[in-house]
Order: structure tokens, then sequence, then C-alpha cells
């Protein structure tokens, strides 16, 4: 559940601010932003320390989601099948960090 959030949520944000006429690398950073916010605020009240500042690769999984939305978006007009690869693209990453425990470095 953890990665289709993440993953739905990073097309929405990267989607919208190219909606609003935002520069690619803003959409970027608001589709990183809009997919991690919301598990930072799931570990906040939870009482938990927030994935991003663990070893999960998190933050790297709405990255690749995000540069690849904007990839397709910038060779053809943003439709379904751009979506749903930026979808498939940061869900594949996340399900397989957390399935095989891909980590990074912690802070």
């Amino acid at each position: 559940m953890d990665a289709l959030g993440l993953s739905l949520f990073c097309v929405l944000g990267a989607q919208k601010t190219l909606e609003v006429g935002a520069h690619p690398t803003v959409a970027i950073i608001m589709g990183v932003i809009s997919g991690t916010f919301g598990g930072i605020i799931r570990d906040v009240l939870g009482g938990e320390v927030s994935l991003v500042l663990r070893k999960e690769t998190y933050f790297t999984a709405a990255l690749a989601g995000a540069v690849v939305f904007i990839g397709w978006s910038a060779t053809a007009e943003i439709s379904f099948a751009g979506l749903a690869a930026d979808f498939l693209c940061c869900f594949v990453v996340r399900a397989l960090a957390i399935h095989y425990s891909w980590s990074l470095p912690a802070y």
C-alpha cells in the first residue's frame, strides 16, 4: 500500500505542476514532495522516524517516477500511457526495494 500511495501522489504532483505551466525541474521536485510528504506526516503522527531519514529508497523511487514522467511528457503529450509509465516506474522501484530490502546510506 505504501508503494501505491507514493506512486499515485508522485504522478499527480508532477502532472498538476506541469498543467499550471511550471518548468519541468519544478514538476520533478513537486512530484517528489507530493509523493513523500504523506509518508512523512504518517511517520510523524505515528511517532516513528521518517522513512526519508532511514535507509529506505522512498525518496529515490519518487524521484525515478517523476523523472520518467517528465521525460515522457517532453517527448509526447501528457496521456494515460505517460501517467501509467510514471506510476509503474515509481511503484516497481519502491516495491522491489521493500521486497529485496534495498537501502541507501542513512542520514
